[in-house]
């Protein structure tokens, strides 16, 4: 079971995770493409903090936790770590992530194509950006 509220050090062990996995990956200074797989799964940041996603509401928790991981890292950053959070069944990101883009406006709520063309495109980025500033 994930708990609903979470500390400030259990933010900052999350935080820790993502940038470790981060460090595995580099993007490519001849070609510009991403080297490595970024990305890990709700389940595995929940395994990592110590949780078990028994339910749908525990997978939100595990989002909220997310998203307190990039409202303490943009301001220092600009970028938002948790865009390499995927979900395990389709490896995309979570419905919070847009929000995040949304609240840091990252993406205008009013410029996303109806094909979610934008969207996508602003994911990379964040995935990009975070590979540029903690991958090897």
């Amino acid at each position: 079971m994930v708990p609903a509220n979470f500390s400030a050090k259990e933010v900052a062990k999350a935080r820790a995770f993502l940038i470790q996995k981060l460090g595995t990956c580099r993007i490519s200074t001849v070609t510009g493409k991403l080297l490595g797989n970024p990305y890990v799964t709700y389940q595995e940041v929940a395994r990592h903090m110590g949780y078990e996603i028994e339910s749908e509401f525990d997978g939100d928790h595990v989002g909220t936790l997310l998203g307190m991981v990039s409202e303490m890292e943009h301001p220092l950053t600009g970028i938002l770590i948790s865009a390499i959070v995927v979900r395990q069944e389709d490896k995309k990101v979570g419905k919070g992530f847009f929000h995040l883009v949304q609240h840091f406006n990252k993406l205008k709520s009013g410029s996303v194509n109806s094909d979610g063309i934008d969207e996508i495109a602003c994911w990379n980025n964040e995935v990009r950006a975070s590979v540029q500033k903690y991958g090897a």
